[in-house]
Formats: C-alpha cells, sequence, structure tokens
C-alpha cells in the first residue's frame, strides 16, 4: 500500500511566565486571542487560577496579559507545532475530511525537501506582499527638547496607529533607560509622557 507522510500546522497561543517558560494556554482561550482583531479596543478577559486576566491582540503572532488584580504584564504569541504522522493511503480521505470540518489547512508533501521548498515560496510571497503594503506605511514621529523631529520604529508606529482615541487605552514601553506611556488623542496626535 501507498503511504504519505502528512504535515499540518496548528497553532497555539502561549504566554511567558517569571521563568522565561513559554506556558500554553487552553485551546478554549487561545481560540479566543487567535480571534481577536488587532487592536487595544478588542481585548478578551478570562479568569484562572482565582484571577482575572486581559489579553489584547498587538500583532498577527503577539499579544499583552496583563493581570487584571496585580497589573502585571505578560508578553503572548502565537507558535506553531509541526504534526506529522505516517498512515495508509485509504486513511488519507478520512482524515481530509475532519479536517477540513474543523477549518484546519492541511497539506501532503512527498518529502521534506517539497516541505521545505513549499515553505521558502510562501515566506518570498509573504515578503513580497510586505514590500507592497510599507509602501503606505504610516511612521509616527515625536518631538526632541530642541524641536527636532525622531520616527519610532514601524512596531512601534503600527501599535500608536491601532490605540484608540480618548480612551483608556494607551501604550507602554522602556528605551534609552526610561518608561514612556503613549494615549493617542486624535487621529494624527499623540501624547507621550515619561
Amino acid at each position: 500500500k501507498l503511504k504519505k507522510q502528512i504535515i499540518a500546522t496548528k497553532y497555539i497561543w502561549q504566554y511567558k511566565d517569571d521563568d522565561g517558560t513559554w506556558i500554553a494556554y487552553d485551546k478554549d482561550i487561545g481560540d479566543k486571542i487567535g480571534k481577536l482583531k488587532i487592536n487595544k479596543c478588542y481585548q478578551y478577559t478570562f479568569s484562572g487560577n482565582n484571577q482575572t486576566y486581559k489579553v489584547t491582540k498587538q500583532t498577527l503572532t503577539t499579544a499583552v496579559q496583563i493581570n487584571m488584580t496585580s497589573n502585571v504584564k505578560r508578553e503572548v504569541k502565537r507558535s506553531s507545532m509541526m504534526e506529522r504522522s505516517s498512515m495508509l493511503q485509504n486513511d488519507l480521505e478520512a482524515l481530509k475530511l475532519r479536517l477540513k470540518s474543523t477549518n484546519r489547512k492541511v497539506e501532503i508533501y512527498a518529502t521534506k525537501a517539497a516541505y521545505e521548498e513549499s515553505r521558502a515560496k510562501k515566506v518570498i510571497k509573504q515578503n513580497e506582499e510586505l514590500k507592497k503594503k510599507m509602501k503606505g506605511v504610516i511612521i509616527w514621529q515625536w518631538k526632541e527638547n530642541d524641536g527636532t523631529w525622531k520616527s519610532y520604529n514601524n512596531a512601534i508606529s503600527g501599535i500608536i496607529e491601532g490605540l484608540c482615541i480618548n480612551q483608556s487605552h494607551e501604550y507602554t514601553f522602556s528605551g534609552n533607560n526610561q518608561t514612556y506611556i503613549i494615549t493617542k488623542t486624535s487621529e494624527v496626535r499623540a501624547i507621550q509622557k515619561n
């Protein structure tokens, strides 16, 4: 009988523990984080270990978790896990139907080299799409004490752009041995405090 190797990508959401270990969320919580829109206006709140947590998605693959009692912030990331299995051809169709019903994408490769080639093509395509999007990237700037304007990097600019106007949502980051808090006041203005 013919055998095929199945390689499917499964995504999980994890938070970074105090010791730097990445801990996976339960599937239900991970699914809800995955469905969040990228914006501080959209948050998911859940309870566990007698605590209440709020998660805000920052990018397609990152988020921030805040403990509502202690205000402790944790990094959150989406990771992919490769699931591999060898199976007989007559079981292949049953697997396809089962995975299709759960909306999981399945790709079948005859060899590891074929998989790696396909993955490389996807990365190149993603980079080309990103370059097209970058043509219209909005860059936020801050004004120095001497009156000169300095640009935030693309990541911070994207986060500022996604902040809600005049709401209790702010972005906090550290740099140059200081902590900065940014609050968006209009579509073209924000306030930075340190």
